[in-house]
Parts: C-alpha cells; structure tokens; sequence
C-alpha cells in the first residue's frame, strides 16, 4: 500500500478517535504490502484452528445448546482452547501484525504516550442458540484506565446475525455521553462496568454504531466507551484482537495487567530470551514489557 494512503487513512482514524472514540478501516487500506502477508499467514492459522477435532467440538455443543462449561464465557473459544497454551510470537503472526508501526503510531498518539499491548487474542465465536445475552454481551465500560485502544481484525465477514460490537459513541471519558455511567475518576473506579437498566434505557439510539464489516476489516475502539458484543445467530465471528495502553495505565500500576506476560498459561507469553523477541526493534520490544 502507498504510504501516502497509509498517512491520509491513519490521520482519518485519529480524528476519528478523538471526535467519538470508535474508528474503522480495512488491511488494504492501512497495512503495507509485508503487513498483508502477515494477515494471510494469521488466515491459515485460523483455517487450522476452525478444522482441529477438538475446535470442531466445541463448536458443535455451542451450535447444539449443549456448551463445554469450563469457563465463564462459554460462548467463545480461544487460542488456549487450540494450542492448549497461550499464544506466542511464533505462533503465526498475529503478535507481530500488532506490533507494527502504522498501529504503535496511533495508539501512542491517541493515548500521548508511548504504548504498552496487552492481550493479544485469538477467537471464535461460533453461532450460540442461547439469546440471553451475558459477560461482554452486556453493555459496559472495560476498566483499565480512563482510554484505551483496542484493535480488532476480522477474519470472517460479520454482519447483524452475528453479533457484532455495539459502541456508543462519545462515551469515553470527558466525552458527552460518559454521563451514562460511571466512569474512573482521581485514578479510581466507583463501580463495576455493566450498566444498569435506567442507565441502558437513557442511550442514544442514534449514538450507537455497529461494528459490521467483511474479511479484513479494522476496528479500532476506545472501549473506556461503552460497548457490548452480541450472540452470534449465524455462521461464525472470527477475529483478533490487541489492546494498547498507556504504561501508566489503571490495570498496568494496580493489576492484574502489570505485564505482557500476566497470565502467561492461557492468553499471552513472551520468551524474551526468544530469537523472534530479539529480532524485534527497540519500539516493537519495549510494547511488549
């Protein structure tokens, strides 16, 4: 991709960002060439991940209404659930796609520090009979600091049925529609993140924007907003996801996100001892501590 088109569409994504908090675009638009590869490779990853019997099985009990229970959010499946571990830098090339410089541009300029990533995850969501809506699906602030940046890559086309991302937008902090429920304030959270229904029931309709968007789509979020995923109705969600945060971050100084590696057995594990950690610049390092 030229890099003029690379500058226009990351500068329109930061407006974007700092009008409303909630921003979109596509790998064709804001990736490079090498960048693209890089998602190809992630596509194949996820072909394997989608095929795997054990996958296939989780898959089939959450179409069926019958889910493994082993975990609160019963509804998705993971990278744990693939690789029975968490990701790594050499697992396909998910955590270098998020460690590149157009995506470590905008997040440290719509932060104003240079950034720290977190939770670099893998999922699928397969279609879910069950229509009460729980966890995420509910509306809610994520807590780990007063912004935050969240990417998401899709890697399946997800429409209406299947439940995309609900933002509401200017709902970050200091931003018109934060009213709606408490948020972090003197570094301090006053209550958990899920609203309640006299809180639900004063939102703008016409504030709500919906995260549909074919293979390849970008979005890129302030989920200190208020947000929620839905159920999926048909087909499959598939997509990644990184957050990046300031390193003075609520959840960076308080926990549990003191570091890349904090929960190193099922979401993500760094060897920094590793070749691929060593052959990574001092920016793409740093992210990464």
């Amino acid at each position: 991709m030229n890099k003029k088109v690379i500058e226009r569409e990351k500068n329109k994504i930061l407006q974007d960002l700092k009008n409303t908090g909630f921003a979109s675009s596509h790998v064709y638009f804001l990736l490079t060439d090498e960048e693209i590869k890089l998602f190809e490779d992630n596509k194949k990853y996820f072909e394997k991940m989608k095929n795997s019997p054990q996958i296939k099985e989780r898959s089939r009990r959450i179409k069926e209404g019958n889910p493994i229970k082993d975990k609160s959010k019963y509804y998705e499946i993971s990278q744990y659930e693939f690789l029975s571990r968490a990701l790594t830098l050499e697992d396909s090339s998910f955590i270098k796609l998020y460690l590149n410089e157009t995506f470590l541009d905008i997040a440290d300029q719509y932060l104003g520090q240079e950034v720290k990533i977190r939770n670099v995850i893998t999922w699928i969501h397969p279609e879910n009979p069950n229509r009460l809506l729980t966890h995420s699906q509910r509306w809610h602030r994520d807590q780990e600091d007063d912004h935050n940046l969240r990417i998401w890559i899709y890697y399946s086309e997800i429409k209406e049925e299947n439940g995309p991302l609900k933002y509401i937008k200017e709902s970050s902090h200091g931003m018109k529609n934060s009213f709606l429920w408490p948020n972090i304030e003197n570094n301090k959270w006053t209550t958990h993140g899920y609203l309640d229904q006299k809180a639900k029931n004063k939102i703008p309709t016409k504030d709500i924007a919906s995260a549909v968007g074919t293979i390849g789509t970008i979005f890129l979020v302030d989920t200190n907003g208020i947000h929620c995923g839905g159920s999926v109705e048909k087909g499959d969600r598939i997509k990644s996801m990184a957050t990046y945060l300031k390193p003075s971050a609520y959840q960076i100084v308080n926990g549990p996100l003191y570091t890349f590696n904090h929960n190193a057995e099922k979401v993500n594990n760094c060897d920094y001892d590793s070749e691929a950690y060593k052959n990574l610049n001092e920016r793409e390092a740093g992210s990464l501590k």
